[in-house]
């Protein structure tokens, strides 16, 4: 019997910041004595809409590869699923007309058997 997986990627990390929590900071701010391994920091991570985390698909479609592996079975096909993105932007004159258009992996099909 066939077995399918889809291993789906995500949106790669464009920025990363780290800052103590509102509760924590207003205490600092009123003078509150806080020792700084008591302090809560809080992650706030802003990902891309367009490009993936090549290395996090890989690492996942591994996992999932050496999963299927384990019961004995054998990987038949791995295959791409892309999706894609458009928009048109006009402007007053009928002459002016922008846009764009790009695709990208949004994961992985495995086929075993």
């Amino acid at each position: 019997m066939a077995q399918t997986v889809f291993v789906a990627s995500e949106f790669r990390v464009e920025n990363r910041s780290r800052r103590a929590t509102p509760e924590d900071a207003d205490a600092l701010w009123s003078g509150r004595h806080i020792p700084k391994s008591q302090v809560r920091h809080e992650t706030k991570e802003e990902r891309s809409d367009c490009r993936i985390d090549g290395d996090a698909l890989a690492q996942r479609v591994n996992e999932a590869i050496e999963s299927l592996l384990a019961k004995g079975l054998t990987i038949v096909s791995v295959t791409p699923v892309i999706s894609g993105r458009h928009d048109v932007q006009t402007s007053l004159l009928p002459t002016d007309v922008a846009g764009y258009g790009f695709s990208y992996t949004e994961g992985m099909l495995i086929v075993a058997v």
